[in-house]
């Protein structure tokens, strides 16, 4: 695949897509995650995950401009960014821990 000089450093490798797509997936099954969506914007390239197809992104799960990965509760705001996306995984699960 050839990638555009400038923008390789925060594009999703095919790696961190079935990543996500497996995230993704198994928080459908387990929560209240209804439907997933991939964009992509000047900043970042993100999954945008929805309670409902018809309303507004619940979060957003993706890779930004700077190289990190980021999580993003559109509900309350909360933004976790990590250089990895294992170590980003595990601030969200810890997110998530505390808020239950």
């Amino acid at each position: 695949m050839i990638e555009k000089p400038g923008r390789s450093h925060y594009r999703l490798t095919r790696e961190d897509i079935a990543l996500f797509k497996r995230v993704a997936e198994s928080m459908i099954r387990h929560s209240e995650w209804r439907h997933v969506k991939r964009n992509r914007s000047e900043q970042a390239e993100y999954f945008e995950i929805r309670t409902d197809p018809e309303t507004d992104p619940a979060f957003s799960l993706g890779r930004c401009a700077t190289g990190n990965y980021v999580f993003l509760n559109h509900r309350t705001g909360d933004v976790r960014f990590a250089g990895s996306f294992s170590a980003l995984l595990e601030s969200v699960k810890a997110l998530r821990a505390s808020s239950a």
